[in-house]
Parts: C-alpha cells; sequence; structure tokens
C-alpha cells in the first residue's frame, strides 16, 4: 500500500520558546521540540529534487514505511507516475508546481520504477528501493 500528500508550504523551525499570554500567566511554549514519533519518521524520510528536467536523485532507498518527497525547482510541473512511459504502474501524482513538494509512503518492501508523466523523455527509469528496516 502506497499513502501519499500534496506539501505546499514549508514551515521551518525556530530554535527558542513563543510566550503565549493568557493574561494571568505567560507560557513560554517551545517550537524546537517535536514528539519523538514525528522525528523517527523524518528519519526515514529521502528527498528527490526536481531540477533541469530531471531527478537529481534518480535512485533512493528507503526503509518500509518510509517516505519519498519529490521537490519541484523547475518552471515546469512535473507528475510522478510509477512504472515507464510505456508500461504505468498504479500510483501516480498530481501535478507538482514550481515550489510544491508530493509525498509518498511505501509501506511494502521491493523496487519501484518511477517517471515523470509530463517529461518522459528525460525524467524516466528512476527507482526507489524499499527495504526491510
Amino acid at each position: 500500500m502506497v499513502r501519499w500528500a500534496l506539501i505546499s508550504l514549508a514551515v521551518p523551525m525556530v530554535s527558542g520558546c513563543i510566550p503565549l499570554d493568557f493574561g494571568e500567566f505567560v507560557l513560554d511554549v517551545p517550537v524546537d521540540s517535536e514528539p519523538e514519533d514525528t522525528a523517527a519518521a523524518l528519519a526515514n524520510e529521502v528527498f528527490v529534487p526536481m531540477e533541469g528536467l530531471a531527478f537529481t536523485e534518480p535512485e533512493v532507498t528507503v526503509p518500509v514505511g518510509g517516505t519519498v518527497t519529490w521537490t519541484n525547482s523547475d518552471t515546469a510541473f512535473h507528475i510522478i507516475k510509477e512504472g515507464t512511459p510505456d508500461d504505468p504502474g498504479e500510483w501516480g501524482s498530481p501535478e507538482i508546481l514550481f515550489g510544491d513538494s508530493w509525498s509518498s509512503i511505501f509501506e511494502e518492501p521491493g523496487d519501484f520504477i518511477y517517471f515523470c508523466d509530463n517529461h518522459s523523455r528525460t525524467m524516466k527509469d528512476a527507482i526507489i528501493h524499499v527495504v526491510e528496516p
């Protein structure tokens, strides 16, 4: 099973605290901490930038349950599709516009070949190796 999400806004982490004023008391909330499960999930994320009508990381390895995130740095939009241009697979992304990202979680081991449906002449034969942790 593969799960995915379109991400269009990244919020940078800021070190320190944000004061929340509740009248009689002020609560300092740390903004550089995150739950342990979130930190573990981020450790299992691989990023694939798309620049110059190419995948800058055409071969990546991620553990089962890990996430692959594609980020578009091109002015053209991209559509990620499983398989090859001649034999597309089951999953794929919506249009990923400039500056946007799209993520997919891989829950089964195996090798997944993918391509860009919009630029299949240059953006093809990329592979994700999903391995047991």
